[in-house]
Formats: structure tokens, C-alpha cells, sequence
């Protein structure tokens, strides 16, 4: 299992706000849009009405990774 097919899986278990769908644009856009000037990406972002929410969702699951990481 990839780590983004465990972040949707726990997402959809523990959160489960956003459609899977958009679960799946945002891991495929993510990199681009995080490389992209503003208004490029904010179209990227505005396809999905819950991208800030689930950015926020991968943030924290990258910080949990590291931690796991460091202390296990």
C-alpha cells in the first residue's frame, strides 16, 4: 500500500468530509499546484470544493509520518 492509498483510506475512516473523487485530484495535483504562481494555483485548488481541507488532511498525515519515523 502507497502512502497516499493509506491517507485516503484513514481519511475516508476518520474524516470522510470529501468525496473520494476529490480525494484523488488533490493527491495528483498536489505537487503542481504547490509549484504553480498564484492564480494557477487557485484554478488547480477551485476544482474541488475541499481542497484546503484536505490539504490540511496530508499536512498533518506527513507530520504523523515523520514522527513515526523518528520515535519508533
Amino acid at each position: 500500500m502507497t502512502k497516499e492509498e493509506a491517507f485516503i483510506k484513514a481519511y475516508q475512516r476518520c474524516v470522510a468530509c470529501a468525496p473520494e473523487a476529490d480525494l484523488y485530484y488533490f493527491l495528483e495535483n498536489k505537487d503542481q499546484a504547490q509549484d504553480a504562481d498564484y492564480y494557477e494555483e487557485k484554478r488547480i485548488a477551485g476544482e474541488i470544493e475541499y481542497w484546503s481541507h484536505i490539504e490540511d488532511a496530508w499536512l498533518m498525515w506527513l507530520e504523523a509520518m515523520d514522527y513515526a519515523k523518528e520515535n519508533i
